[in-house]
């Protein structure tokens, strides 16, 4: 179960589908996976703060992706 409609976790699976899983938690955490890289993520945001979380978030995946594509290339 991801948190639904509108939200980054989902926003962040649909801009890369079956490339990313991500899932949020409590308190700033999400968990990610790229399976096609065997990585998978977890990482918390210390105050908490849902906005940081997600931005870190994508952030870091879209840095994965780029350096997955790059090496590709």
């Amino acid at each position: 179960l991801v948190a639904g409609t509108g939200k980054a976790d989902v926003a962040l699976m649909q801009a890369a589908p079956g490339r990313i899983f991500v899932k949020t938690g409590a308190e700033g955490v999400y968990c990610a996976a790229l399976p096609e890289l065997g990585l998978g993520i977890a990482l918390k945001c210390d105050d908490g703060a849902g906005r940081g979380a997600e931005v870190m978030i994508a952030a870091v995946l879209a840095k994965l992706l780029r350096a997955e594509e790059a090496v590709a290339a």
